[in-house]
């Protein structure tokens, strides 16, 4: 099975989104890390492939950002239940978890929007 290169970097994104996630006092700081992938997936759409319109750079930020934050809610929600700190009010924890993943998938999506025209242009 051979992932495509947005997976990838939706994959990494998402380790790195939950890997950070996991350090304690980190506040929103892993949220840049579905931006990155986004910005990063659109810049090498952009510069291998150079075909679609204006929509190419949201498409490719939104599928980054959908694997990202599945990642990261699967994950941090397994970690956090596996170390017993979802607790009884579970559904207020993976309620915080989802919107975590949807900002950072919005985030990835105006990455990809931003960076994809840019980085058309720098190409020439």
């Amino acid at each position: 099975m051979r992932l495509s290169a947005t997976t990838l970097i939706g994959l990494v994104s998402g380790l790195l989104f939950f890997g950070h996630a996991m350090i304690d006092g980190s506040h929103a700081w892993p949220l840049v890390w579905p931006a990155l992938g986004g910005a990063a997936a659109a810049m090498l759409r952009a510069r291998t492939s150079g075909s679609g319109g204006r929509l190419a750079g949201l498409r490719t930020g939104g599928s980054v950002g959908l694997v990202a934050a599945a990642f990261f809610f699967a994950a941090t929600a397994a970690a956090l239940a596996a170390l017993g700190l979802l607790g009884p009010r579970g559904a207020a924890g993976l309620a915080g978890l989802a919107l975590a993943g949807l900002i950072g998938l919005f985030l990835a999506v105006l990455a990809g929007t931003v960076t994809y025209p840019l980085a058309r242009l720098s190409r020439g």
